[in-house]
């Protein structure tokens, strides 16, 4: 099925338009909901850019993510490598940053939001941005 995670990592950033941005189930409250990215080879992650909807020219859109765990793991259910916490992610980009931590998988949680997307309560995101560099694989 597509979830819309493709929306994700499709480097539209804040030119997206309305349907091209992820958002979680509606059937789900938008707190204690994520999304995550899973690489095929180990990530030397140094920044990962989260970026929030913009609520200007959104119908019933009000969102405002004041809180998002982002934790870098091993691969799906894997050790946690490390995890950084962030307030406020804002649509012209939050960057997370991390001292070159090797990861398989980059995590999102979303701790902490207010307002509605499309009129639902859901978590959404426009972008994530992984800065680092693929490993080779051992």
């Amino acid at each position: 099925t597509d979830d819309g995670s493709r929306w994700l990592t499709d480097r539209r950033v804040q030119k997206a338009v309305p349907g091209q941005v992820w958002s979680s189930s509606p059937n789900l409250s938008g707190r204690g909901q994520w999304i995550q990215l899973a690489f095929p080879v180990p990530v030397r992650v140094r920044t990962v850019r989260l970026y929030a909807p913009s609520p200007a020219g959104v119908p019933q859109s009000s969102l405002k993510i004041s809180e998002a765990i982002v934790r870098l793991l091993d691969d799906d259910h894997g050790a946690e490598r490390a995890s950084r916490q962030t307030t406020i992610v804002s649509p012209s980009g939050t960057d997370v940053t991390f001292d070159d931590i090797v990861a398989r998988v980059v995590r999102v949680e979303f701790t902490q939001l207010k307002g509605r997307f499309y009129g639902a309560s859901v978590a959404a995101l426009n972008e994530i941005e992984v800065i680092g560099r693929g490993e080779a694989l051992r």
